[in-house]
């Protein structure tokens, strides 16, 4: 049994019950949701705002999506008894991977570039000119707003990124 909530930012975390917790749900399931509301408080006082809970509800262990490629992009927004993706999220998510992948690459090949310009190549200079944009351009791919499944948007890896 999980319990997941609901937060103030659209997002959800998952809470499993445990030790002394799970045996008092267990040994007395009519007081569960005071058991899981005093659960629920807890984990809040450690919380920002924006995490904080608006609402709960318990789902099945195999709620839980077994790929948490895009955990950041998990909601709660259907009746169905299981975490949904916020595929606008997971695009966000896929995109900043793209430019953490990127960053280094763009780094090298302005090095290359200032090497090239010390020796006046103006040829290299513009091959790499052009594979800086390559890299600035990853993120606008246009199958990454085409992709409606987060297995879709796993494939989309240009080749420039390695």
């Amino acid at each position: 049994m999980l319990i997941v909530i609901k937060r103030k930012d659209g997002g959800v975390s998952i809470m499993k019950l445990s030790g002394q917790t799970a045996a008092a749900y267990d040994a007395a399931p009519e007081h569960g949701d005071i058991i899981i509301e005093k659960e629920i408080e807890q984990w809040e006082a450690t919380q920002h705002d924006h995490e904080k809970s608006i609402s709960w509800r318990i789902m099945p262990d195999d709620a839980i999506p077994n790929d948490d490629t895009f955990s950041g992009a998990w909601t709660d927004t259907t009746s169905e008894l299981k975490i949904d993706i916020d595929m606008n999220k997971a695009k966000e998510i896929h995109r900043g991977r793209m430019r953490e992948a990127r960053a280094s690459l763009l780094a090298s090949l302005d090095i290359n570039y200032m090497r090239a310009d010390e020796i006046g190549d103006t040829i290299k200079k513009q091959t790499i000119v052009a594979q800086k944009q390559e890299l600035r351009d990853v993120t606008k791919h246009s199958d990454i707003d085409k992709a409606i499944t987060p297995e879709q948007l796993k494939t989309i890896w240009p080749r420039c990124l390695g």
